[in-house]
């Protein structure tokens, strides 16, 4: 016991060291001379059949998603939730939050590379980008690397009010027309079809892999501390008006001809692997299936996303397949047609980790990741009722079951798994925050996330 306690106070006072020096130069905006990779050096995650590796060892990829470091890390006057994170709820959060990931034995961090806030866009005009965002996530990248927990990082989404594609296409000065013509929630997309979209996607993708941080000395592409890079994230909700409109911004093609979408995950992955052959990559969509095993989605609707899980991570430049479990979410749209997502989530999301990871594992021969799983606790992410008639403790309780029964069906498929989503506590506070998926270190339901990195681990 003393010898732990002592290796994990030199771990943490070195790491502390070098979080210190990466604050000051992202906070004075001058070139730091040593580069931090010579300090603590970390070998890439490697993918040898269907496992991961790293040092020659099996390791894997255990923890959380948050799309808020950016922000926090860049410590914005008037961030997400109204959170003032120039105050407290900036980097000491950050550094807070990964000194606990440490101790809770998680490796691995997934999140955005832009901010989702409207009001402070990554993207400024084609090719220009907020330099105080860059500087933050190689601020970011630093600091996950002193704690050595490894990020798994995504390029863009396709949602019109994040820091997505369409905010890069809108202020690069090109037209997005919102119309059913042309508009992805609508029903067909031309981003996935034309050429210029396209060509301004790798631009994108090239600029972030080229980057040198100021911080490190090190190009983004040549940073091990990336674990592996996603082409697109995962799944959002929205509403317009008085109608539901389910906004995705995971790649989806809805109603398009069969194959689009596969055409264009493969010359996107040839294209960043053109770019970066060291960092894994992978796709970065929900997972569901065409209508050739369709029995395995939450309902009809999912086989005409476009998506086939399979065709979809086939390609020999896709190192790993993913996806993820929204029952909640996936209730919204089943109800009326699938009512085991709604009466029996626990055997859906089993059968779900169960068809992934073997398709993953014995067709694909890849690693499979859960990369977002969550729940809400009220059984459907816009359940009022439920909402107001479930006491706080009711909620968690029901949340803690979930993410129980989707730890032991993991278990029995030796999968990584990152869970939906750790917010500081400092937001838990805020009269503004809404997060029904969000998770905190003072819920109960946080202590059954204290033993399941270890389980997954082994």
């Amino acid at each position: 016991m003393r010898n732990i306690s002592m290796r994990l106070h030199l771990l943490f006072t070195s790491n502390i060291f070098l979080a210190i020096l990466a604050h000051f130069q992202i906070s004075k905006s001058g070139v730091f001379t040593h580069s931090i990779s010579n300090v603590y050096p970390a070998e890439f995650v490697k993918v040898s059949g269907t496992e991961f590796l790293q040092n020659n060892k099996t390791w894997k990829p255990v923890g959380f998603n948050t799309y808020l470091l950016i922000e926090q890390a860049a410590e914005l006057p008037h961030g997400s939730f109204h959170a003032i994170y120039s105050d407290s709820f900036g980097k000491n959060e950050i550094l807070k939050q990964f000194e606990q990931a440490i101790l809770l034995n998680f490796t691995c961090v997934r999140t955005w590379l832009y901010s989702i806030n409207s009001n402070y866009p990554l993207f400024l005009e084609d090719g220009v980008y907020d330099e105080r965002l860059l500087g933050a996530l190689d601020w970011i990248i630093a600091v996950a690397r002193a704690h050595g927990l490894k990020l798994i990082l995504s390029f863009t989404d396709f949602w019109p009010e994040s820091g997505g594609i369409s905010s890069l296409i809108l202020l690069s000065r090109k037209f997005l027309d919102l119309s059913p013509d042309h508009s992805e929630q609508y029903g067909r997309s031309s981003f996935f079809t034309d050429q210029n979209y396209f060509s301004l996607y790798i631009r994108h993708v090239e600029h972030i892999l080229l980057r040198k941080s100021k911080i490190t000395g090190t190009r983004y592409c040549d940073e091990s501390t990336v674990m592996a890079w996603e082409l697109m994230v995962s799944l959002l909700l929205t509403t317009f008006k008085f109608l539901h409109l389910f906004i995705q911004n995971e790649p989806r093609c809805r109603l398009c001809s069969e194959g689009i979408l596969q055409k264009w995950i493969w010359n996107a992955a040839r294209a960043v692997k053109s770019l970066d052959k060291r960092h894994l990559l992978t796709v970065g969509e929900e997972g569901f299936y065409a209508s050739t095993k369709n029995y395995v989605n939450p309902a009809k609707w999912a086989s005409d996303t476009g998506q086939n899980f399979i065709s979809d991570h086939i390609f020999t430049e896709i190192d790993y397949a993913s996806s993820h479990l929204w029952t909640d979410n996936w209730n919204l749209f089943s109800a009326w047609s699938r009512k085991h997502v709604k009466n029996d989530s626990f055997n859906f999301s089993k059968t779900w980790i169960e068809e992934h990871s073997s398709d993953s594992l014995n067709i694909l021969q890849k690693p499979f990741v859960l990369s977002e799983y969550g729940s809400t606790g009220f059984g459907n992410r816009n359940n009022i009722i439920g909402s107001l008639v479930t006491t706080e403790d009711q909620r968690q309780t029901k949340v803690s079951r979930f993410y129980s029964e989707v730890h032991t069906a993991l278990l029995q498929n030796r999968n990584g798994a990152l869970f939906w989503i750790w917010h500081n506590e400092n937001l838990k506070y805020l009269p503004s925050y809404q997060d029904e998926y969000g998770i905190f270190v003072s819920d109960n339901v946080f202590d059954r996330l204290r033993n399941y990195s270890q389980v997954l681990r082994s």
